[in-house]
């Protein structure tokens, strides 16, 4: 046998296996060791690998022990490092290293944050921690830690940076250092962008001067990012695209037209973006217009004044420079009407001299284009009279032989002396001083040789003023034959005889007797009329029929003085017509005319239209339906003085009698009289009745408010075929006889129809006799067409008070009328005649109470139902019913009209 004794002398390693945490806080992060039993061999290499460890910084070896460096392992990756250790005798070993880190991380380790809060990627950001049984300490942003709770939020192993944090981050680069209780720390790269919608320039300026370079668009670009441009507004109010701005491409421009509406300072213009972002592009706007210091200055022409100075503005010229001066157009001449030194431009006062008084309006033009206006308020205190002309009558008994006075005006001035070609007069004996009234006496004037003398009147401030005293003598050579009787029904009647008559021809070409009435028989009846039971004096002419009869302006000023409530009545063989001696305005009269009261002539005319006329109203009455009843006679009241002449054609609204003679055998049918406009062919109604004279003439007296063409015309009674029966047949016929009311058609008058506001109005207007004139300074209602055929029937009705809209600006023409707006209207119309009868208040409150729908009467009507009641006018539905909100028909109009009509004496019934 053989024994073989078999050994193994091969080197080996205890452990062959390890482990390393590359984690510097873990407790295996540490050198790795092995024992090596070498049996006689030595350690050549380790190797990992083909790369040969390097002995001394790799590895240490101390006796039999190897001791693998944790420096080297923690440059391994995670996993198992395999080291093969070489020995002499070629014999290899392997150490198996299992590699691992413990280390805390985070992921991602990058992300990204975008400001703009409409972007998508305004969110917060979230990472999720792999703690390895760590706990994170804190997060640290460079040297400044972040808030726990407010900053970022931890959520298990997420971290959640919040939004609000990451907005306050400037664009770039912001990583957060996260640190663990080990002591590790890990980094957050994240990238803040900011996609905000941005503009450039966020400023720019704007001269609002069109002459300057500054006066042009502003345009900005937008910076949209994903966005789109919503709206342009300023201080909340929308700018309007394509006129106030506009945009192409990326490029806004606000318009040169919008931005020259803004104030001077900084205008705020705010960009609205679709992610809801807002841009502002703030506007300093300014006005570099040349100016002037003064737009108002006040000159005064009078040489005696403190205001009979030069002007002087400053003007403020930026860069332009003063180009010209004109006035209305035509330029004044520097260094005659004006100077301009540096920036100051005097206006010299011999050219402010020669502008009348008024506002002077001086242009200054610059050389950008721009105006200035400086406004001068030129005015003249010269001491002035008025009138400036007189008339004296050497006459005695003449109204014009009387002192002449003449007011002052004076301003600042006082009055030194007056003078007759160079001779001073007497104070207090050849005239008088009262205040502002200056009288130069009778007794000195009837010293004065005839023609014109001129009395000169000096001022404490030099200037002097002409009185033109102009005498005549009206001494009659054979004494006027005229009669005055007393009446005591009547008044005071002047007869004329025909010996005082004159035939003139009138500015027409037609002829008429005219009677110049003396002052001396004024003079005369005026101490009558004082004492007179009835005040009122007649003209009367019985020896003509054409007529004209002329006052003076001091024979109307007696008559007032004897009765200041007096009538005038003038007198002719054909008519007559009434005048209201207050109704003259006399003190005005003379001032508008220059001269005084006593130069006035007040003048009257009674005569027939010529033939034309009368054949132009009879193809009116051919078709209207009527015939012309004698001829139409042409009523005039005008003034004269000073060589005008101004027409009168009212009395102030107040209706007076014109009448005119009726032979009532000559005509059959219906008579009635009407008032004639030749030059728009309109022939209107007017109130009237038929009276018998004391003379036994039959007359038709009209009650009218003008001075017209009045003529009597005969209409055949006109009826309806469906009015046969009917309540309302005879009131209706009447006023259809007296062309108030028309049918619908020809043989219909639609009795039970609703009639409208406008109808009414128009139906009212007619039974006064009112014109129908267009105003053009009338403002009328909105829902009023001027062309509508009611037009000028509401506008007198407006006008004369008795119709309101039913708000400012509506009439509502259409609607239907009620009954209590009804009785408002005819109230109205009975104030408008002055014939209001009244009735004791007992009496009415007794009528209204009978009714028990008195509590639905309107306030604002009530007053009026209750006289429209009380004086018959209008009655209940029933006894116990007045119904105020019931809609009136045609026939209930009709026959209230015709009611009223009779009431205030305009219609015989």
């Amino acid at each position: 046998t053989l024994a073989v004794t078999v050994s193994d002398s091969t080197p080996s390693i205890t452990p062959m296996t390890a482990s390393f945490d590359k984690y510097t806080g873990a407790s295996g992060y540490a050198d790795v060791t092995t024992t090596m039993t070498l049996n006689g061999h030595t350690l050549t290499s380790i190797q990992n690998g083909a790369a040969t460890l390097a002995a001394g910084s790799n590895y240490m070896v101390s006796g039999n022990t190897v001791t693998i460096q944790k420096s080297y392992l923690a440059t391994q990756s995670n996993g198992t490092t395999m080291l093969t250790l070489t020995f002499s005798g070629g014999a290899t070993k392997t150490l198996e290293v299992a590699v691992s880190d413990s280390t805390p991380s985070i992921s991602p380790t990058t992300a990204s944050f975008d400001k703009y809060t409409g972007a998508s990627g305004y969110a917060d950001v979230t990472t999720t921690m792999t703690l390895n049984g760590h706990t994170l300490t804190s997060i640290q942003n460079g040297a400044a830690t972040l808030a726990a709770g407010s900053n970022y939020t931890v959520s298990g192993n997420t971290v959640t940076i919040q939004k609000a944090y990451l907005a306050a981050q400037p664009s770039g680069t912001t990583t957060l250092t996260l640190t663990f209780s080990g002591g590790a720390t890990t980094t957050l790269a994240l990238t803040v962008s900011d996609s905000t919608p941005s503009i450039s320039p966020t400023a720019a300026s704007f001269d609002k001067y069109s002459g300057s370079l500054g006066h042009v668009d502003i345009a900005t670009e937008l910076m949209l990012n994903s966005d789109t441009l919503v709206g342009i507004s300023n201080n909340g109010e929308p700018l309007t695209a394509e006129i106030d701005y506009t945009v192409s491409g990326s490029t806004v421009t606000i318009a040169t037209s919008y931005l020259a509406t803004q104030p001077t300072g900084t205008t705020n213009i705010t960009l609205a973006f679709s992610g809801g972002a807002t841009q502002t592009l703030a506007v300093a706007v300014s006005d570099t217009t040349p100016s002037i210091s003064m737009m108002t200055a006040s000159y005064d022409r009078y040489t005696g004044s403190l205001g009979h100075l030069d002007i002087t503005t400053a003007m403020t010229l930026h860069n332009d420079t003063l180009v010209s001066l004109t006035n209305d157009g035509v330029p004044l001449t520097i260094g005659m009407d004006y100077t301009s030194i540096g920036s100051t431009v005097t206006i010299t006062r011999s050219y402010l001299a020669e502008q009348s008084v008024g506002t002077t309006s001086l242009t200054f033009t610059f050389s950008g284009g721009a105006t200035q206006l400086l406004a001068v308020a030129v005015d003249d205190s010269t001491p002035s009279l008025t009138p400036t002309t007189a008339r004296f009558d050497r006459y005695a008994h003449s109204l014009s032989h009387v002192d002449v006075s003449t007011e002052l005006t004076l301003h600042s001035d006082s009055l030194v002396n007056i003078s007759n070609s160079g001779t001073l007069l007497t104070p207090g004996i050849d005239y008088t001083v009262n205040g502002t009234t200056v009288t130069i006496a009778a007794s000195y004037l009837a010293a004065q040789p005839a023609g014109t003398t001129s009395l000169t009147f000096t001022f404490s401030g030099g200037a002097t003023q002409t009185l033109a005293v102009t005498f005549n003598d009206t001494t009659p050579s054979v004494k006027p034959t005229y009669r005055i009787e007393e009446d005591s029904l009547l008044g005071v009647i002047l007869h004329i005889d025909a010996s005082m008559l004159v035939t003139h021809v009138t500015p027409d070409g037609t002829t008429v007797q005219k009677v110049r009435i003396p002052d001396i028989a004024i003079t005369e009846a005026a101490n009558l009329l004082a004492r007179a039971a009835h005040s009122q004096l007649i003209i009367r002419v019985d020896t003509a029929s054409d007529i004209q009869v002329e006052l003076s302006g001091g024979a109307m000023e007696l008559i007032l003085k004897a009765a200041p409530g007096a009538m005038l009545q003038v007198m002719g063989k054909q008519a007559r017509m009434e005048l209201q001696a207050s109704g003259f305005d006399l003190a005005s009269l003379a001032k508008l005319m220059g001269v005084a009261v006593a130069d006035l002539k007040i003048v009257t005319t009674m005569k027939q239209v010529n033939d034309d006329i009368v054949k132009q109203l009879k193809q009116v009455g051919v078709v209207t339906g009527f015939h012309v009843v004698g001829t139409p006679i042409d009523f005039q009241v005008h003034i004269e003085a000073n060589g005008q002449i101004k027409s009168i054609r009212d009395m102030g609204g107040t209706y007076l009698v014109r009448a005119i003679i009726h032979n009532a055998d000559t005509e059959p049918g219906h008579v009635l009289a009407v008032y004639f406009d030749p030059a728009t062919g309109s022939v209107v109604p007017v109130p009237n009745k038929r009276i018998m004279r004391e003379d036994g003439q039959v007359e038709v007296e009209m009650q009218a408010p003008n001075n017209r063409i009045y003529s009597m015309v005969s209409t055949t009674k006109r009826s309806f075929a469906d009015l046969q029966g009917h309540w309302s047949q005879q009131d209706v016929e009447l006023l259809a006889s007296n062309l108030i009311v028309n049918g619908v058609s020809k043989d219909q008058f639609a009795p039970d129809v609703r009639i409208t506001r406008a109808e009414f109005a128009s139906l009212l207007v007619r039974s006064l006799g009112m014109s129908l004139e267009k105003d053009q300074a009338y403002r009328g209602f909105a829902d009023v067409a001027s062309d509508a055929w009611y037009a000028l029937a509401v506008e007198a009705a407006s006008k004369a008070g008795l119709v309101n809209g039913i708000s400012a600006t509506k009439f509502a023409p259409h609607e239907p009328i009620t009954r209590e707006q009804m009785a408002v209207m005819i109230a109205r119309a009975q104030i408008l005649v002055r014939t209001l009868q009244v009735t004791p208040d007992g009496a009415e409150d007794a009528q209204l109470q009978t009714f028990t729908d008195m509590q639905k009467i309107s306030p604002w009507a009530l007053e009026a139902v209750d006289e429209m009641v009380a004086s018959g006018i209008m009655n209940g539905l029933d006894p116990t019913q007045f119904a105020p909100a019931e809609l009136a028909t045609r026939a209930q109009a009709a026959t209230i009209l015709k009611r009223f009509m009779q009431n205030v004496g305009f219609i015989d019934g």
